[in-house]
């Protein structure tokens, strides 16, 4: 299978006895929506007063990763002999009444942990290669730390493949754990928002000129 490569790198001293080797996984999701509204019009006659309310739309977008849940973020990743770990990631619009046509952009942070679950501000001295799914380029545009879907997510469908894999040259070391983050926006796709919003056309992953 043909896949496309990225990378982020960070660098820390290991410590602690060899544990292990884990790629933990952590889901979050960044609600960005903007509604289709909130208002409450009213239209008056001589005689009576009609008041008519207008239901806002809500971006309720889950992230689904290789168990085919979305339901227990932070799932643990063994790395192979070779360093690599089995990540598959898609972000879903789940099928609901007040769920609306969505874009969807998606966010990979490298973090990693020390032997007690702290956040290692420190240098870890290995390369991490994000391996993506086979065609992902048909689907998605990178812009930045950024990966934009192309189309329009409706409810109730879910987005192509976007991560395959995750590879950490040299492995993980003693005492640390890596976690890969995936955080997701969502924003209505009616009314130009997502443009205005992101600078970005999500349909191209092209910076939009600023006025």
């Amino acid at each position: 299978m043909q896949k496309q490569n990225g990378h982020a790198g960070r660098h820390v001293a290991a410590k602690g006895p060899k544990k292990k080797l884990l790629v933990l996984s952590a889901t979050v999701v960044l609600l960005a929506l903007i509604s289709v509204g909130s208002t409450l019009g009213m239209l008056q006659t001589s005689t009576d007063t009609k008041v008519n309310p207008f239901t806002p739309g809500q971006g309720d977008i889950g992230i689904i990763e290789s168990s085919g849940s979305s339901e227990t973020p932070g799932e643990s990743y063994e790395l192979d002999s070779s360093g690599s770990a089995d990540k598959n990631v898609w972000i879903t619009n789940p099928e609901g009444s007040l769920n609306v046509p969505m874009y969807i952009r998606v966010r990979l942070v490298p973090v990693w942990r020390n032997s007690t679950g702290e956040e290692n501000m420190g240098n870890v001295d290995r390369k991490i290669t994000y391996n993506f799914a086979e065609g992902w380029e048909q689907n998605w545009a990178q812009n930045g730390d950024y990966y934009y879907y192309k189309k329009v997510l409706q409810p109730g469908e879910t987005t192509a493949q976007l991560l395959d894999s995750v590879h950490v040259d040299g492995g993980i070391p003693e005492g640390m754990t890596l976690q890969i983050q995936v955080i997701a926006d969502s924003i209505q796709a009616e009314g130009g928002a997502a443009q205005e919003a992101w600078g970005v056309d999500p349909t191209t992953g092209s910076t939009l000129p600023t006025a």
